[in-house]
């Protein structure tokens, strides 16, 4: 294992890989019902991601 994360060594190697495989090219299906998935995030994540409430 590496010392330190180094992005630029690993990234573009991942980047193709994705654009290869079209690993976020999504589809739409109109036959399919269509369905929201609420994801809720804790206070302090909210805190420390937007800055301090006041």
């Amino acid at each position: 294992m590496q010392e330190q994360y180094r992005p630029e060594e690993i990234e573009s190697k991942v980047q193709l890989h994705w654009d290869e495989k079209r690993t976020f090219e999504v589809t739409e299906d109109e036959s399919k019902e269509k369905y929201l998935l609420p994801v809720y995030a804790s206070l302090s994540f909210w805190s420390t991601t937007h800055g301090p409430r006041t």
